[in-house]
């Protein structure tokens, strides 16, 4: 019976013989709707307050499975990219810098192999097998068999410098960027050279033939190198003097002793390598 718009309405399903076919709840539901005069009886808002939670519970479950991922999705990114990236912007701000007639860095094609992936730069015609990242970086799982050194190397039909750094795998947070975007400045100085001035490179065959084992030019070796040393560890002009001409005179001593070839080796790798091991130093 209705005894006031305030009182609660029993339910029917505590009526015996009246819900055998339908659960408690679904009684509950059809007899305890609010009107302006009704309420849901305690027993079906404790119910309803109990789906509401099982409802947030699954929801939350739904949204906890998404996690995994979305960091499963972040983790994708190779963990040696963004030291590799920050490697190139160091190396293209050293190269910014005037470092050689002629020479710009910042257009020559690079390769950054990491140990675990190899990562090309400004290169015209990316080889089969590299993605890409953005606009002018594209990336190849392992190394691209074309790498074996720190070398100016053959993409395709372009040459690109090569930098192996492993490090920036192994322990990026240890990787030395100062040294290794010096590095990059010195095998692109190597490109520059190959382009410009093909004619100094030395014959690296020789190196197989080299007289390595002959005592006496060992010991000439040592005297030239160590007058060459205290030349330029020392500030008095007369005493640079003295001892450049010292590593002169046992320099000639020494290429008397080998076949001319060696002496032209020697010649060529200084004039290949030590430019370049000049501007290289200026970058550090």
């Amino acid at each position: 019976m209705r005894q006031g718009v305030r009182r609660i309405v029993p339910c029917l399903a505590t009526q015996r013989g009246r819900t055998a076919f339908k659960s408690d709840f679904e009684v509950h539901s059809i007899n305890c709707r609010p009107s302006a005069a009704r309420k849901y009886c305690m027993k079906c808002q404790l119910r309803l307050f109990l789906i509401g939670a099982s409802m947030l519970k699954a929801t939350c479950a739904v949204l906890a499975s998404m996690v995994p991922s979305f960091a499963a999705a972040q983790s994708a990114v190779p963990a040696d990219q963004a030291v590799t990236l920050t490697l190139v912007r160091d190396a293209e701000r050293m190269g910014r810098e005037p470092l050689w007639p002629g020479f710009d860095p910042n257009t020559i094609p690079l390769a950054i192999y990491t140990g675990e992936h190899t990562y090309l730069f400004r290169h015209p015609a990316p080889p089969e097998g590299f993605v890409k990242l953005t606009d002018g970086i594209y990336v190849l799982n392992g190394r691209h068999p074309a790498i074996f050194a720190s070398t100016p190397t053959k993409f395709g039909e372009t040459v690109a410098a090569v930098v192996q750094a492993t490090e920036l795998s192994s322990n990026p947070a240890a990787a030395d960027l100062r040294r290794l975007s010096a590095t990059v400045m010195h095998e692109s100085f190597h490109v520059h050279q190959l382009q410009r001035h093909p004619g100094w490179s030395a014959n690296e065959a020789v190196t197989f033939l080299y007289p390595v084992d002959d005592a006496r030019l060992l010991a000439l070796r040592r005297l030239e190198s160590l007058a060459w040393s205290r030349a330029l560890s020392t500030s008095d002009n007369k005493a640079v003097a003295c001892w450049a001409q010292h590593g002169v005179e046992y320099r000639e001593q020494r290429f008397a002793a080998m076949d001319t070839d060696f002496g032209i080796y020697e010649r060529q790798s200084e004039l290949n390598g030590g430019a370049q091991l000049h501007r290289a130093a200026g970058t550090r």
